[in-house]
């Protein structure tokens, strides 16, 4: 999508900045000036190899929002022993249920950008080199789509309206194909939103939640799928870290909760096979709200406690086909769904002096 004149300059000019942390930095910048709606940058399993901190996030973010506006929480690489490709011993550079520790820990990394009120998004993605090396030793992810998919509400049919789509937020990620469908929404009197969305209430306002899903009858690994529970995940917003300031390296959000934990017995399930919960709270500060599922129940030996998702261990079998089939059991038995999420910011009421 560049200018073809621009990209034979570049060709021939043969510069890469891409060694150092600045070099990041300006790149994003140089986006963010000449190409901001056409581009995105997205940070690629980000606890990989302990690259990025949460310093380093904000400042991407706020060097070009409108390109880097997101992370991929869900890793591709399922297919590795180490689930995601994740092979760093300390627990912050492990998977979760498959998932990246910044986006599975309630109260962690995501959490503090989004009760900044940053528009930062998750995504999943396949990460696809290979499944199985061609010589039956090695094993790597699973094909595009395969066992990791997003699902973007797109308006149009060009690459650019799937970019737009991608921005605006209203997207979730799911492992396994645990759900198919997702339709998360909060009101307020007569405004409404969707994920990705800012609703604006007054102080007092009750405020309806929304959460409409379903899953298909079977997944790509021809079982039978079905959510265990959804969880309603909240915290407060307090406005942008200041660079300089402990806030800024401060990779937590004390605020952050599960707010409700929802099993079957929540839901109604109309004629189109949709799951539909709804919960109302009454807005009296600004908060955000996502969504977080599973097929496990609240405590799986070996996978949840308390609901949360435990460390993933490694797949360690000598024989490599049994490996391979351990993995993909392993990585089957053990699916999640994240929702991006909806904002709610609250006007305060004012009050007469008498």
């Amino acid at each position: 999508m560049f200018n073809s004149t621009d990209v034979a300059i570049w060709k021939a000019q043969d510069q890469r900045a891409n060694k150092t942390p600045q070099d990041a930095r300006t790149a994003l910048a140089w986006l963010e000036k000449n190409y901001k709606n056409t581009s995105y940058a997205i940070l690629n399993h980000p606890s990989r190899k302990k690259v990025y901190t949460i310093s380093d996030f904000r400042d991407f973010n706020n060097i070009a929002p409108d390109v880097l506006f997101g992370f991929e929480g869900m890793p591709g690489n399922q297919m590795e022993p180490d689930r995601g490709g994740l092979n760093l011993t300390t627990p912050e550079n492990r998977t979760y249920g498959g998932s990246d520790y910044m986006l599975a820990k309630v109260g962690g990394a995501w959490d503090a950008l989004l009760g900044e009120g940053r528009q930062f998004w998750n995504f999943s993605n396949s990460d696809s080199h290979f499944e199985i090396s061609e010589n039956r030793l090695y094993s790597s992810g699973y094909w595009p789509g395969e066992y990791s998919k997003n699902y973007t509400w797109v308006n149009g049919s060009t690459m650019q309206s799937v970019l737009d789509g991608m921005r605006s937020g209203k997207s979730f990620s799911v492992f396994g194909d645990l759900i198919n469908a997702l339709d998360f929404q909060a009101k307020g009197g007569s405004s409404k939103v969707d994920m990705g969305g800012d609703l604006k209430v007054k102080e007092g306002q009750m405020v309806k939640i929304t959460i409409r899903f379903k899953s298909p009858k079977k997944n790509n690994n021809g079982d039978s799928v079905k959510v265990d529970h959804v969880d309603l995940i909240s915290g407060d917003v307090t406005g942008k870290a200041v660079p300089g300031t402990p806030a800024y390296s401060k990779d937590t959000n004390d605020t952050t909760k599960v707010v409700k934990r929802f099993t079957s017995k929540d839901w109604k399930t109309d004629g189109d096979g949709y799951h539909i919960i709804t919960y109302k709270v009454k807005a009296s500060k600004d908060q955000y709200f996502r969504l977080r599922g599973t097929n496990l129940g609240e405590n799986v030996s070996g996978e949840t406690s308390n609901g949360e998702p435990l460390i993933d261990s490694k797949t360690d079998i000598e024989d490599n086909e049994s490996r391979f089939a351990e993995i993909n059991n392993r990585n089957y038995k053990d699916l999640w769904f994240y929702s991006n999420p909806i904002f709610v910011s609250v006007e305060e009421r004012t009050h007469d002096n008498h």
